[in-house]
């Protein structure tokens, strides 16, 4: 491994342990679970689907918008995950706090962060007085995915680009408002 990897690599375990440990309070023990949710399945497909069925005119369009950007940026995910096999921290860590999730798949990049931030991206670009609220929300999930020792900072930093560059890629093809 050369030198530019292994520093990379270092400084990854460096903020790992700097948000999973140094970070652990009761307050964020309780409400990281909670912020992580709202990256998953559940909470990121109902969203475009509650604009396409229940929204009308620009509401509709921004739910296809937001449901390509996820679509895509999942498909890399996948593909990306297949193709690095990166194990979670709590398969590699012995002593951090994981909070007993176990998951089974691998762990580059973050889903959770992907489709957080694909959803962030396109309501931040079609409605700009949520994008800095929203884009706070969608880091406050790449964070409790560290917190919760699920995922490496840099699952969660490539998670952030793959979501925004989706966003970005896709969006002059959507008018809205």
């Amino acid at each position: 491994m050369g030198k530019t990897a292994s520093f990379i690599l270092n400084k990854d375990k460096e903020l790992f342990y700097l948000i999973n440990k140094s970070f652990k309070c009761k307050l964020l023990d309780i409400l990281m679970p909670y912020i992580t949710m709202l990256g998953g399945v559940s909470v990121s497909a109902s969203i475009p689907l509650i604009l396409i069925i229940l929204g009308k005119g620009s509401n509709r369009i921004l739910g296809y918008e937001i449901l390509l950007s996820l679509t895509i940026s999942t498909i890399f995910v996948q593909l990306i995950k297949r193709k690095t096999s990166r194990l979670r921290p709590y398969d590699i860590f012995d002593d951090i706090n994981n909070f007993n999730i176990v998951l089974k798949d691998y762990s580059f990049p973050s889903g959770h962060t992907t489709g957080t931030f694909s959803i962030a991206i396109v309501v931040g670009m079609n409605i700009p007085t949520f994008m800095v609220s929203i884009t706070a929300l969608a880091m406050l999930v790449g964070i409790s995915r560290i917190y919760l020792g699920v995922h490496h900072p840099s699952d969660v930093a490539v998670g952030i680009f793959l979501g925004s560059i989706t966003s970005y890629m896709i969006h002059p093809y959507f008018i809205i408002l």
